[in-house]
């Protein structure tokens, strides 16, 4: 067939006419026909093929063309082409093509736009406008001011930052009106701007509004202002240290209204005790309450935290205590959460005691957003009990109770940021002594007598007269209440810290983690808890350049020595210390510790020596995918379950709710492995099956993920590693967590 006929022929199917093969042609051999033909395609008349996508070579060029071309069938094309969009073509379309628009075009774009919107669901909405902010936020400046005053709390937030980076200090005086308006609405949204524009110019006006301001959503918006430009949070008139009582009761006692609870009762904790000596009156005391109340996250009220700081540390320890009590034995309504944030913010580590329970109930029946109010209660505590406490939920729940896990992880993350070190530092540091001395022994004393206890290798309780050494069966029925209240809390947290560092230290062993001997010798030789992991397990001491030097366990008697009874004296400066991978051990060294394990009855707190591997085919050094996996099928619920169970994490969310992979770092080694997912989504039916690819390893940190970004690499991309690239171990536990996840059963 010649070109002509060709072309006639695709001119007369609109479908041929969408394809990228027959659009080409049409581009190259019609140019001056093509928008009008095209416009015709997309009038509606006709139905729309499957087109892959627009970021084709072909479309790329229509585009372009249709720009350069407004007057000669550009805007008819684009009328009716955008006329036809869904939302994910849309999105892409303002992310692409149509940032090149000009100001000639904008108004067409601006009708276009607001046409589509009115058909979309408000959720479906709101996505455009995330987009059309990043895009073209200057086309749309008009729109953005009406919902900076709007009620749409996501909307107001878009248009705030939208007309910030647009309009930058130019936006202050629009800023400034807002906040004079009767509407809250309207000067949260002018908060909100100034927030984003973060001038330090606007401190005074800011300061001088919030004295007047009664609103209590409108003061936060005011006080977060305060803090993007630079200025105090909180009220200058109120100094914490030296409150004036009368005069904070008399500015807020008038809209102190106390949450409506068929269980809180004033008079019930009072009297608490002030810094100063004197007694919290019970004015202050709803304006405490009513304030914090009024706070939907779990951090202090600004308003109330005067009084928080005025309060007695003890006396505030014990109402935390009664509060949180009151509240569990309530029906816990996830409104009266404030109960949860005093507790934090008051509280003691007896706060840790009372919600650890509750939170793993909460998990089980569904209440998962009180977990997590739970865990950021905890958060609020002082001390590393509360850090590690944290640490381990967030490793508990990485995988069930998603949502849990991250609350955690993100303040336990937080808390590393605030202290300039990684997550993986804070968890060494935050691994709490309880009160044991360097040979394992804790006092407990009292009036008229007293107790020692010594942690034991399988980390019990061991008790003993401390005048006598005479051995006790537990602690004396004698001692007092608090001191029995005391060892039940050292009790549970003693498990949970156990729970908690036998899955961290397994997860550093995957990791090949290494420290430097003094700091190892800190951690492993020293502390009460973890010398007991250290007795367990078998560590190599490695040189400057990674390479194994030799080998040790701690001895129950604390000496450091080889298999063989070797003593070890760590004399190497520059060398550091890890737990030694299966992998690692030549047969005869790994048959000499297996027998010295069983010799000596030593039990390990997870697999080591025993630990299944995966050895790498010399033969597949070059090769680049991990092809077990590819076009492997399995339910949705059986997948996310057991390559989270691993240590896997979902990848980007792209369009309608896709999850475009799954994948696992080894920050150690400077590597990620990636494994693509087909059919799988976001709130997908646990029994729905989807379908794996082939796997890739690639270099930690060259995958850029997040909503709707698609970077995942192809087999040729030189982001992806070949084989004989990768370290044996990562080799190894990437290949044993892919059999794990596929298999037939598990």
């Amino acid at each position: 067939m010649n070109i002509e006929n060709e072309l006639l022929k695709i001119m007369g199917d609109p479908i041929a006419a969408q394809r990228h093969n027959g659009l080409a042609l049409l581009i190259k051999h019609k140019q001056d026909e093509v928008l009008y033909i095209m416009a015709e395609v997309f009038s509606g008349k006709h139905p729309l093929g499957y087109i892959t996508g627009f970021d084709q070579a072909p479309y790329r060029n229509l585009f372009k063309l249709m720009v350069e071309r407004w007057d000669q069938g550009g805007e008819s094309f684009f009328n009716n082409v955008m006329s036809r969009m869904n939302v994910y073509w849309l999105k892409e379309m303002l992310l692409g093509y149509l940032q090149f628009l000009g100001e000639k075009q904008y108004p067409a774009l601006r009708v276009a736009i607001k046409k589509i919107l009115t058909q979309l669901e408000p959720s479906e909405q709101l996505e455009i406008w995330m987009v059309i902010a990043k895009s073209h936020p200057h086309v749309f400046l008009d729109d953005m001011h009406e919902m900076l005053a709007g009620k749409s709390k996501p909307r107001r937030e878009i248009a705030a930052k939208a007309i910030a980076d647009v309009k930058k200090d130019s936006a202050l005086p629009t800023a400034y009106a807002h906040l004079e308006s009767k509407k809250s609405d309207a000067r949260i949204g002018g908060a909100l701007l100034i927030q984003h524009i973060a001038s330090p110019s606007s401190v005074g006006i800011l300061l001088a509004v919030l004295e007047t301001e009664n609103s209590d959503e409108v003061r936060l918006s005011i006080r977060n202002a305060l803090s993007a430009c630079g200025g105090h949070s909180v009220e200058q008139a109120y100094d914490r240290e030296s409150l004036n009582m009368d005069s904070f009761i008399k500015k807020f006692s008038k809209n102190a209204i106390l949450p409506k609870t068929t269980w809180l009762s004033p008079e019930k904790y009072l009297p608490i005790r002030l810094k100063d000596g004197s007694e919290l009156q019970i004015e202050a005391f709803e304006i405490l309450v009513s304030k914090q109340a009024k706070c939907k996250e779990i951090v202090a009220s600004e308003d109330a935290k005067p009084l928080i700081q005025a309060i007695d540390l003890q006396s505030g320890h014990t109402f935390a205590a009664r509060l949180l009590e009151d509240f569990l034995n309530s029906e816990q309504a996830a409104s009266d959460r404030w109960a949860l944030t005093l507790g934090g913010l008051l509280g003691d580590n007896r706060v840790i005691s009372l919600l650890l329970p509750r939170i793993h109930d909460w998990c089980e029946n569904s209440r998962h957003k009180l977990a997590e109010y739970a865990a950021q209660a905890i958060a609020l505590l002082p001390g590393n009990e509360a850090l590690m406490v944290l640490d381990t939920l967030a490793n508990r729940y990485r995988n069930k109770f998603k949502n849990v896990g991250k609350a955690c992880a993100d303040a336990f993350n937080a808390a590393a940021t605030a202290r300039g070190m990684s997550a993986d530092e804070l968890g060494d540091i935050v691994v709490p002594d309880f009160g044991f001395d360097a040979e394992g022994i804790r006092r407990f004393d009292w009036q008229g007598g007293g107790a020692s206890a010594e942690l034991t290798a399988d980390f019990k309780l061991l008790w003993f007269d401390p005048e006598t050494d005479k051995s006790w069966k537990s602690l004396p029925a004698n001692a007092p209440d608090d001191i029995k209240t005391e060892v039940k809390t050292l009790t549970k947290l003693l498990r949970e810290a156990v729970k908690g560092q036998t899955a961290r230290l397994e997860l550093t062993l995957v990791r090949q983690r290494r420290w430097p001997v003094a700091r190892w010798r800190e951690l492993f030789e020293n502390h009460p808890l973890l010398r007991s992991f250290a007795s367990g397990l078998v560590w190599g001491i490695y040189d400057g350049k990674g390479s194994l030097l030799r080998t040790f366990r701690r001895y129950s008697n604390g000496i450091l020595a080889d298999a063989a009874g070797n003593i070890e004296e760590l004399a190497e400066t520059d060398s550091v210390i890890g737990m030694i991978h299966p992998l690692e051990f030549t047969p005869d060294a790994l048959h000499l510790w297996c027998a010295h394990f069983a010799r000596m009855k030593v039990k390990s707190p997870f697999p080591q020596l025993d630990r299944p591997v995966e050895l790498m085919d010399p033969l597949h050094g070059n090769r680049k995918s991990i092809t077990l996996t590819d076009g492997k099928k399995l339910s949705a619920g059986t997948f996310k379950s057991r390559a989270e169970k691993r240590g896997w994490t979902r990848g980007s969310v792209v369009d309608a709710g896709g999850i475009s992979s799954y994948y696992k770092l080894y920050p150690g080694a400077g590597i990620e492995v990636v494994l693509p997912t087909d059919n799988f989504y976001v709130g997908i039916d646990p029994m729905d099956t989807i379908e794996l690819s082939a796997a890739c390893f690639a270099k930690a940190g060259s995958i850029e993920r997040g909503s709707y970004i698609y970077n995942e690499p192809a087999p040729d991309d030189p982001r992806v590693l070949r084989f004989d690239q990768i370290p044996a171990v990562v080799f190894s536990e990437t290949i044993g967590d892919l059999k794990a996840i596929i298999a037939t059963k598990e």
